[in-house]
């Protein structure tokens, strides 16, 4: 059973709706009780127009009568009623209490269209396919907010609504300056966020297209809670899409599952997918659950995704109720079958061929054949970062596709032991007081994320364990063996996250965009790619001090297995892949400009942006310099991230040194005596005349 604790976390984290579901509100700046007239104080004609005039307006301040501001909220909310609960309709004119209610979208009534000016019809032809974003309307410096969404600016970030501009309706904004800053407070805050962007100046619109041209606005990136890939904290960030397949349909030879599910036919299966975009990866999955849905339950609790991606009316009853209450808070979002999630039963070749995977370089060796639920989530994935315009960044194919074993050879843990054990939170639903709370001691966020999937599939395979113990006992042993290594590592970058972003910026920017725009996202490319070359020469220094003994020089390299394959992890110095950190280097240089007092952080970041030193590489004659530039820097990426698989084993490396140095140091702050486990495997009786079954555990005190 679940724990009322999770419960209780769920109910509070639960992300906020922009789909109009819950009422309409709104705010207005005066919210007083009209009094009667006679009630009201009388005033002197020889006081004059000037007392009248501070008594109105103490009168407006009180509440005391109805204001002009009152009555132009009341009209502005008479105009858009068609927003309201028991008039709104979603593109498909269904009604909230309709079985397919799709509350992305909202129908825009063809007579309230028409009283639209220009600019409203241009954010209302978006807004109407994406109600459940917040779109941020660029008009001229400001960034604006109309209706629903003005009222959660004004609720979450406490600006003051207007009904005035161009609109004539409910709005809040900021200036072009704050809008990053404000979109990641939105999104912190569980919000999809939007920018609607003015692709030219209105000078350029009329000398192009006449005098009465309308200023062309593109829709760019949408930032959600699940694919947020910056200023994020230790733990990963996940976007899942889950899939049932029915038995009855499994009765392809070719199947992977159906020889193990020929004899349980009642069983439920699952196919699901799961992004990690700040570490540029995807997973994909299946899994055969029992009634309970313990493994499906033992998933969400692994991957504990911020948003899960299903279709309306494909789950089993017990499969929907577990995604309603589910282990952990997250938000339950119903996408199109067909047309944003393919049927369960195409096999890969069909989804291949239908174009729904084509931006994906996928594992090699698959079976194509038979149903492939796993990547019929993965495509639910891939049409999602479509329709959010971030598929361009997250799913070009610079980004991995990796199988997820559910359990990975190690023990079984459901959801339901997962959290009565209370490996990953306390009694209170919170980290504190659970057992990783207890262990993590890591100098990296990576090794902090390594140690929740430790917990959260415990070895079973002895002589791997014996490993992990073999490396425990030698860090206890030589405290100065790690003590570099941990030194650096609390200075280093995040190197998974870097990796990510090196792999997210592989595509060019995005067409269509301002100059200004253009440029911004080049030099977030230049960041990234400069970032992750200095995090792969921060982890190589860092594992290297193993080799030569740490502070503990005399005694000599690590000895232990998996501390002597941390070493050999590292690439060779004249390999290929360093080869490719050595052309970024030369490639790049910073700015040496002094900092401004009172700049701060804006600053420090302009003083370090990375600039190409020279277009080394060849390039169109033609190209402008921007543009040079892009291409040099996608061939830069290009090439160190064809290296993948060798970053991929030093970071790998680099947190599990973390993880092991965590252990050591929970070990050695243990006031009473610990001791080592001694396992045996079945069968192997620990004395002769003492045979047992399930494996066993002798403990010698050290």
């Amino acid at each position: 059973m679940r724990k009322q604790s999770s419960m209780t976390a769920f109910t509070k984290k639960t992300p906020p709706s922009t789909s109009g579901l819950q009422g309409r509100t709104i705010a207005t700046p005066v919210s007083g009780v009209k009094r009667p007239i006679e009630e009201r104080p009388r005033v002197k004609s020889s006081e004059g127009a000037h007392t009248l005039g501070r008594q109105a307006k103490f009168r407006k301040l009180i509440g005391d009568g109805e204001s002009k501001d009152q009555e132009s909220y009341r009209e502005v909310q008479n105009r858009f009623n068609w927003l309201d609960d028991k008039l709104v309709r979603d593109a498909k004119g269904h009604r909230p209490q309709h079985q397919m209610y799709d509350p992305r979208t909202v129908t825009v009534p063809a007579e309230a269209f028409k009283k639209l000016s220009d600019s409203q019809k241009q954010y209302w032809e978006i807004k109407q396919n994406y109600r459940d974003v917040m779109l941020f309307f660029k008009v001229g410096t400001f960034y604006e907010l109309y209706e629903d969404d003005a009222q959660i600016g004004h609720d979450v970030l406490g600006w003051k609504m207007t009904i005035t501009g161009v609109g004539h309706c409910r709005q809040v904004g900021c200036p072009e300056g704050r809008i990053d800053e404000n979109v990641a407070k939105l999104t912190a805050a569980g919000y999809k966020v939007g920018r609607v962007e003015q692709v030219e100046t209105a000078a350029q619109a009329k000398a192009r297209r006449g005098p009465k041209a309308k200023i062309i606005r593109q829709l760019t990136r949408i930032h959600t809670p699940a694919t947020a890939t910056g200023a994020l904290g230790t733990d990963a960030v996940h976007l899942m899409a889950i899939c049932e397949l029915d038995d009855s349909l499994l009765t392809s030879s070719h199947s992977p599952m159906t020889q193990q599910a020929s004899s349980q036919r009642s069983r439920a299966h699952f196919g699901f997918a799961f992004l990690d975009a700040a570490a540029g990866r995807f997973y994909v999955g299946t899994a055969i659950d029992d009634a309970a849905r313990a493994n499906l339950g033992a998933i969400l609790t692994q991957v504990a995704p911020k948003e899960v991606l299903t279709t309306k009316g494909s789950l089993s009853p017990t499969t929907a109720r577990l995604l309603t209450q589910p282990p952990v808070p997250l938000q339950l979002s119903y996408v199109d079958a067909g047309s944003e999630f393919p049927d369960a039963t195409c096999s890969l070749d069909m989804l291949l061929k239908q174009g729904w995977l084509k931006q994906l370089q996928l594992p090699s060796r698959l079976n194509q054949q038979g149903p492939a639920p796993a990547y019929a989530a993965l495509a639910a994935l891939c049409a999602y970062l479509k329709r959010m315009r971030a598929d361009q960044e997250l799913a070009s194919g610079a980004q991995l596709v990796v199988p997820y074993d559910l359990y990975a050879a190690a023990l079984c843990l459901d959801g339901p032991t997962l959290a009565n054990l209370e490996l990953l939170e306390g009694s209170s639903g919170e980290a504190e007081g659970s057992l990783l709370a207890a262990l993590d001691t890591c100098a990296s966020p990576g090794g902090s994320r390594l140690l929740r999937q430790w917990l959260c599939r415990p070895l079973r395979h002895i002589p791997d364990i014996n490993n992990r113990l073999d490396a425990v006992d030698e860090i206890c042993n030589r405290g100065g063996l790690i003590a570099p290594l941990r030194r650096l590592l609390k200075g280093m970058p995040d190197l998974e996250r870097a990796l990510g972003r090196a792999r997210n910026s592989t595509a060019p920017p995005q067409e269509g965009l301002p100059d200004w725009a253009v440029k911004a996202a080049q030099n977030r490319r230049l960041s990234a790619l400069a970032g992750a070359a200095q995090a792969v020469q921060s982890a190589i220094t860092a594992l290297n001090t193993l080799s030569c003994g740490g502070d503990d020089r005399q005694r000599g390299p690590a000895q232990s297995p998996l501390l002597q394959g941390a070493v050999a992890s590292v690439p060779a110095k004249h390999s290929s892949a360093m080869q490719a950190v050595e052309a970024i280097d030369a490639a790049l240089t910073y700015s040496q400009a002094p900092m401004k007092k009172g700049k701060g952080k804006a600053a420090a970041a302009a003083a370090s942006q990375p600039q190409l030193a020279s277009q080394a590489m060849g390039t169109e004659e033609e190209e402008s310099p921007l543009e040079q530039d892009i291409a040099v820097t996608s061939e830069l990426l290009e090439r160190f991230n064809a290296h993948a698989a060798v970053w991929e084993a030093l970071e790998s490396a680099l947190s599990c040194v973390d993880v092991l140095a965590s252990f050591a140091a929970f070990s050695q702050s243990q006031l009473a005596p610990t001791c080592r486990p001694h396992l045996l495997p079945p069968g192997d009786p620990p004395h002769p005349n003492q045979p047992h079954l399930t494996p066993h555990l002798l403990y010698q005190l050290h």
